[in-house]
């Protein structure tokens, strides 16, 4: 009997090559604007973690973090991985921090959004001991498989993960600090 296999959802990583400039240049930033700011949970999610993603942090819209963290890595993305189809053009929607003290966990979701996200991202700024982010390709209960990446040596601070908007991920409880910062690309086809 034949049998089709469908392609699988990935996770690309690598690290930025300039990673202690842009930490230098924009973490200091980054932990003021969380320090300052009144308002870091978002009420909607079900976790315990400091975020700017209800607001615009404007440096993070700058031309070379972006070069350096999204556009750059996006382009090595597309170059290795086997898509059915390949983006014509690429769109950032949106780019958010999210820090993490002792404990601090993020519960199982997705970056579909309003449904034009088709790849999003997790750049880790800055962490102590392992990554604790773990992602899950749902199945509905038949074929559920989980990546804990915690496990994977070369996902450290300084590394850029990409991945289907769709493909579920959590944070686990983290045991000292860490700071990421998530984007999402919107693509036409």
């Amino acid at each position: 009997m034949p049998l089709r296999n469908f392609r699988a959802p990935f996770i690309f990583y690598c690290d930025v090559p300039n990673h202690k400039d842009i930490k230098n240049k924009y973490y200091p930033r980054l932990k003021d604007i969380l320090h300052d700011s009144n308002d870091t949970t978002v009420e909607r999610w079900n976790c315990k973690v400091k975020t700017t993603f209800d607001f615009t942090v404007d440096c993070l819209w700058d031309d070379y973090f972006l070069d350096s963290v999204v556009w750059k890595h996006l382009d090595q993305m597309l170059k290795h991985v086997d898509l059915q189809r390949y983006p014509t053009t690429s769109e950032l929607k949106t780019i958010w921090v999210n820090y993490y003290k002792d404990g601090a966990f993020q519960e199982v979701h997705d970056h579909v959004g309003d449904g034009l996200n088709q790849f999003s991202g997790i750049y880790i700024i800055d962490q102590k001991g392992s990554n604790k982010t773990s992602f899950i390709k749902n199945d509905f209960g038949i074929l559920d498989s989980q990546v804990h990446t915690k496990n994977i040596e070369d996902i450290k601070e300084g590394t850029v993960i990409i991945f289907p908007s769709n493909l579920l991920h959590y944070v686990n409880p983290v045991e000292d600090e860490r700071c990421s910062i998530a984007f999402n690309i919107h693509c036409k086809f």
